[in-house]
């Protein structure tokens, strides 16, 4: 189910994810429709995020649905609100495979050091009950864009 997971980081409700990459947007026009999305370069670790900038990351750990029957939901550390970071997660079905991507951006005053393993989300898993419809996931095995 999880790939390159730590034992430790695995809680009585959740398991801890911890950075991988991270990755700076470039600055355009961006049209949904079209499909014309912002243009990105991979940022060295450790980084230090400025007041209002935002960065898109990948976990460490990978999902490896083999099973196809849980569903994954993210949900921000409590540490990273604490210091004026906002996570941006999402909801993954059971078929996802890949690292996990999310966003970060500095919502504060101050400069923040984020580093390689630090864990800034949570997975939560729901077991689905019943059959399962499969479905194409855009994002599959760590697109970022």
């Amino acid at each position: 189910m999880l790939k390159n997971i730590k034992k430790e980081n695995i809680r009585p409700t959740s398991i801890d994810l911890r950075l991988n990459k991270i990755f700076k947007l470039s600055k355009t026009k961006v049209d949904l429709e079209r499909n014309i999305l912002p243009e990105y370069k991979e940022l060295n670790l450790p980084y230090t995020l400025k007041p209002n900038e935002y960065v898109l990351a990948q976990t460490i750990e990978e999902i490896t649905q083999k099973t196809k029957k849980y569903a994954c939901l993210l949900s921000p550390r409590s540490r990273a609100f604490r210091v004026g970071l906002t996570i941006q997660t999402n909801f993954f079905g059971p078929y996802y495979e890949g690292p996990i991507t999310f966003g970060i951006k500095n919502i504060s005053q101050n400069p923040i050091k984020i580093t390689k393993e630090l864990s800034l989300i949570q997975l939560v898993l729901f077991d689905i009950k019943g059959q399962t419809v499969p479905v194409k996931h855009d994002f599959q095995s760590g697109r970022i864009l």
